[in-house]
């Protein structure tokens, strides 16, 4: 799909996708941004009676796929018109049993499109759009399996018609892989995600406290590497917060450091840990009135006032379930700035 970012789905992914798909047998399956044809090769591979469509926007990609695929029914089509899919010849009357989708997204920014679903009107990214859209192709008993950014599972943008999609279709997590590069240029967070009509049994419900209320000003993550930390009794010194010093709720035993003046904190803000295995009582104020610098294994969320952070805490302490959603890793567990500013919608 050339979208706002051609990146086509690496081989090992779309078999990956199609490893999760439970049923045995598939007669029909579609891809709305086919690109060079991955995801449908991998359905090939595992269901080979199953008849393949699928739609493109670039001529030179459905070229491409038509000779070296010449039996599958490819068309080209914008997704994101009505009218270009109402020219979609085999889309007439005819719904599919197995959806698959790699739709656009940026490694760049956000952009937001407009959608009327089932009655209802959003404001959704790219990715939400492709999905929603392709849900009306979807047949009563089929299964959309799909590779998002993850910001559609977590961000303010999207949590609508997420939450309209888990209450009306059985949706789940799949899994969220360690971060996949699709170019040299775009390596982006991914959740692989199914959303049909019969019930899989995911990593997790697509149901995720809407945290953007709390009132998040800006996210930091610390920089000063813990291999041979340079401590100093100066006075020049500053407070060095490392994982080590979240104990209990509070900032103890900080050890004072000399760094360079652009990496410092102070105000307020809620400590938390970026790598290691997170709980509650690793959840810590900022002092105020104290500047700190900040290891590489830390992030700070920073809000406006005292009452604000005291907020900010006690509410992620309060919904913890859903907060450490956003810490995955099979070894030390570990969140992104990433994971963190579509969790609040801090931009």
């Amino acid at each position: 799909m050339s979208g706002p970012d051609s990146y086509y789905t690496p081989p090992l992914l779309a078999d990956k996708l199609v490893s999760f798909i439970v049923s045995s047998y598939i007669s029909s399956a579609v891809d709305f941004c086919v690109g060079d044809g991955d995801l449908l090769k991998a359905v090939a591979k595992r269901y080979g009676d199953a008849e393949l469509y699928g739609t493109d926007i670039s001529d030179d990609a459905l070229t491409k796929l038509s000779n070296d695929c010449p039996n599958w029914h490819l068309e080209k089509c914008d997704f994101r018109k009505d009218d270009s899919i109402g020219e979609v010849t085999f889309l007439i009357k005819r719904k599919f049993d197995l959806i698959v989708l790699n739709p656009p997204f940026t490694c760049k920014g956000s952009v937001a499109e407009n959608i009327t679903f089932e009655g209802i009107e959003y404001r959704v990214s790219t990715a939400m759009l492709f999905l929603m859209r392709a849900l009306k192709y979807l047949a009563s008993n089929g299964g959309l399996y799909a590779i998002l950014p993850i910001s559609c599972v977590y961000s303010v943008k999207d949590r609508k018609a997420l939450n309209y999609l888990k209450d009306h279709y059985n949706a789940c997590i799949l899994e969220e892989p360690n971060k996949v590069s699709f170019t040299s240029k775009c390596a982006p967070n991914i959740v692989l995600v199914y959303v049909g009509y019969y019930k899989v049994n995911g990593i997790e419900k697509l149901n995720i406290f809407d945290f953007s209320s709390f009132p998040v000003t800006s996210i930091l993550r610390g920089c000063v590497r813990m291999q041979n930390p340079k401590y100093s009794k100066s006075k020049n010194a500053v407070s060095l917060i490392h994982t080590t010093n979240l104990q209990k709720g509070e900032l103890v035993k900080l050890r004072r450091i000399m760094i360079g003046q652009n990496i410092l904190v102070s105000g307020n803000g809620v400590v938390i840990p970026r790598v290691c295995n997170p709980t509650p009582n690793k959840v810590a104020l900022l002092d105020e009135k104290t500047v700190y610098a900040l290891s590489d294994c830390i992030i700070v969320l920073r809000t406006s006032t005292r009452i604000d952070a005291e907020r900010l805490r006690d509410g992620i302490i309060e919904h913890w379930h859903d907060f450490v959603t956003v810490y995955k890793g099979t070894g030390a567990q570990y969140t992104t700035l990433e994971r963190l500013k579509a969790l609040f919608g801090v931009s």
